[in-house]
């Protein structure tokens, strides 16, 4: 048999492996901009309960980001367990107990990179608290050609 790769398996096919980017309007995607919020204002991490209210008053999700959901089978799955994704593809760091999270560095550079790139993007990730629709399309846009 010919092999097109060395030391791949006859009928199994390659997986392309992309980067994770969160949906816009997505738990993700607000913890994520919250993140990258208060780090530039300074802040070194932030706390499990303190990054949940953040990113639910900021306005760039459409659920509710709750940390103890409550008994019934519908409050099981929260935005918060989006955090299990955002660590497992490295994009935020878990450490300490309690726990303390924090952007990864690549993270915070594809972050300001596309901030300083595009002017609207900018001004929703960095200390602004507005949203429109047009500077969210701006940021996804911005991290279509490092993916990958």
């Amino acid at each position: 048999m010919k092999d097109s790769f060395p030391g791949s398996i006859p009928g199994k096919k390659r997986r392309r492996t992309k980067c994770y980017v969160p949906q816009k309007n997505s738990a993700s995607y607000a913890i994520l901009i919250t993140l990258y919020r208060e780090m530039t204002r300074g802040k070194a991490f932030m706390m499990k309960q303190e990054l949940s209210d953040a990113a639910d008053a900021s306005g760039l999700t459409q659920f509710a980001i709750e940390t103890n959901p409550g008994c019934s089978q519908n409050d099981y799955y929260t935005g918060w367990s989006c955090m299990k994704t955002l660590l497992s593809n490295a994009l935020v760091v878990k450490w300490s107990n309690p726990a303390k999270y924090r952007l990864t560095e690549e993270v915070e550079k594809l972050l300001s990179i596309v901030s300083a790139r595009s002017g609207s993007a900018a001004k929703e990730i960095s200390l602004s608290d507005s949203d429109s629709d047009s500077d969210s399309d701006e940021l996804h846009e911005g991290n279509k050609p490092l993916i990958g």
